[in-house]
């Protein structure tokens, strides 16, 4: 039950990560 939103929960913060990076490295 906790396993499936464990793996959500890092794929989120990976995400966020490369999000973070490729959103700013685009704009700026």
């Amino acid at each position: 039950i906790i396993r499936g939103f464990s793996r959500m929960e890092a794929v989120e913060e990976l995400c966020r990560k490369c999000g973070y990076r490729k959103k700013f490295g685009k704009k700026g």
